[in-house]
């Protein structure tokens, strides 16, 4: 099963769209494009965070992990490594963290 968070921190993300919606069904058709889709199927919750936030965060982000002090649309952070993604299994609290994707608003 894929699980998706949802957490809008900062940025003027517009209050009428579905983001939980909206961010469930692109993290499903990605995920569906990879090899890896099978693992949906599996007794295994695998969860991905997005986070809806704005420039000054993502650009924090990107200076801090990436050595590039600017903003730019999305970040990603994997979790587990691609090669052992076939391994997953629950972990004790049931949900395998795939990794944590970071949207900003303005950019």
């Amino acid at each position: 099963m894929l699980d998706i968070a949802l957490i809008a921190e900062a940025g003027d993300w517009p209050e009428a769209t579905d983001w939980e919606m909206l961010a469930r069904r692109a993290a499903e058709v990605a995920f569906a494009q990879t090899p890896h889709d099978p693992l949906r199927r599996k007794r295994v919750t695998i969860e991905v965070s997005v986070k809806l936030t704005d420039d000054a965060e993502v650009q924090a982000l990107n200076r801090d992990y990436r050595g590039k002090d600017a903003p730019t649309n999305v970040l990603s952070f994997p979790m587990v490594q691609a090669d052992l993604l076939e391994t997953l299994c629950n972990s004790d609290d049931g949900e395998v963290l795939l990794g944590d994707i970071v949207l900003a608003r303005e950019t």
